[in-house]
């Protein structure tokens, strides 16, 4: 019911701003409507907070409201190309606007694809080349002091940062 009167105040309004603008002499149109999404069975969902954009003769930029809903006024007349924007959804439609008059749109909005690229650009310059940050050497006394279990000082060499022992030894 709350709903209901609200819709018809909200016509009555549009009646008075465009009967107000024949009065005034301007010769514009209105443009309005309603944004959903429709699931596989044919059940729509009204999409709040989508930004509406009018391209044509004159840019006009919107929002639609918690249900939905949207209505420019005083549009110029001629051909626009709406479109609507969400998180994920987009929808694009043609209206044709004509002055005092009220052009109803119902735009249904699908989800966007996401692409991904990547750019790989070659380079002429040579690559950096790095010295070893630094050297580490085992000295005499190490070597006499270190527990060794074969008694052979190749047997120190994983204690030195960076020295691996491969499997041939």
């Amino acid at each position: 019911m709350n709903e209901r009167l609200a819709q018809i105040a909200f016509a009555v309004g549009l009646l008075t701003i465009s009967a107000l603008g024949q009065g005034i002499g301007t010769a514009t149109g209105t443009v309005q409507g309603m944004v959903f999404t429709a699931d596989a069975n044919g059940a729509r969902s009204v999409v709040p907070a989508a930004k509406i954009s009018l391209d044509g003769p004159a840019h006009l930029q919107l929002q639609t409201d918690n249900e939905g809903k949207f209505a420019c006024n005083a549009v110029p007349p001629g051909s626009y190309r709406i479109s609507a924007e969400a998180t994920g959804f987009a929808a694009t439609q043609n209206v044709v606007v004509t002055a005092a008059t009220v052009s109803e749109i119902a735009l249904e909005m699908k989800v966007q694809t996401a692409t991904e690229s990547t750019t790989v650009t070659a380079s002429a310059e040579p690559a950096e080349t790095q010295q070893p940050s630094g050297t580490s050497t085992v000295n005499e006394t190490a070597v006499r002091n270190m527990p060794n279990i074969d008694e052979q000082f190749q047997s120190l060499l994983p204690l030195i940062p960076g020295v691996v022992r491969g499997p041939n030894g």
